[in-house]
């Protein structure tokens, strides 16, 4: 039995839809997919990755605000060198028409797969195919998360394995832990500068397999974050 193809968390579904826009191309004279259905999948694909990027800065243009806050106005301690700037991502993506980005691939996936020649590698390859229903053993995958300060940011590891990576979370101490990024080999590099003096970053990590998050929560690793210079 296979699970529903289109997980239900945004970052699951953003990985089917990623994958599907860069396959679809290569699968569209055989399915009788139309340029404007490539292009549309394409550009869809650019602009929900371009709105979590925008999310994601936004996340931590408001830990900064709150960090400024915290030194500005309650003498809290640490380094704050001025105001926050919020970052663009770039490059700004083709606004999208219409609506309803996962409705419409729904709709080329369903044609895809009523075409008289589908067959499921094209769908595994397309990342169109559900996973097998998880064993046991996908349910106790758990990734061991270790960490070091490399030149002015802090990396984490884990192995890969047979996943498609980890995603990671991070608590920079205020004691919620937010989304922080994927990593699709088994090195993360957080962009964020260490800061100065000390703070004690907090990451953990959670597997994902046939996009679909997978296993158990890493134990938290715990690094003391600090400039060098």
């Amino acid at each position: 039995m296979k699970k529903y193809f289109l997980p239900k968390d945004k970052y699951g579904r953003f990985l089917v839809l990623k994958s599907f826009a860069e396959k679809l191309p290569s699968y569209a004279a055989k399915y009788g997919i139309t340029k404007a259905q490539t292009d549309d999948m394409k550009d869809s694909y650019l602009y929900v990755k371009y709105l979590l990027d925008s999310e994601q800065n936004v996340d931590q243009l408001s830990q900064a605000i709150t960090k400024c806050y915290r030194y500005f106005v309650d003498g809290a301690d640490g380094k704050v060198g001025g105001l926050p700037a919020y970052v663009v991502p770039s490059p700004i993506p083709v606004v999208i028409p219409d609506p309803g980005i996962y409705t419409r691939m729904i709709g080329i996936v369903n044609q895809i797969k009523n075409h008289t020649s589908y067959n499921d590698a094209d769908g595994e390859d397309m990342g169109i195919e559900g996973a097998e229903t998880m064993a046991k053993k996908a349910d106790d995958l758990q990734p061991l998360l270790t960490g070091k300060i490399n030149g002015d940011h802090v990396e984490v590891y884990a192995t890969k394995g047979q996943t498609q990576g980890f995603e990671v979370w991070v608590d920079r101490g205020d004691g919620k832990f937010a989304f922080l990024g994927f990593a699709t080999s088994g090195t993360f590099i957080d962009q964020e500068p260490l800061p100065e003096p000390s703070q004690n970053w907090r990451y953990q990590a959670r597997y994902h397999q046939h996009n679909v998050v997978v296993g158990q929560w890493s134990d938290i690793l715990s690094i003391k974050a600090v400039s060098k210079h």
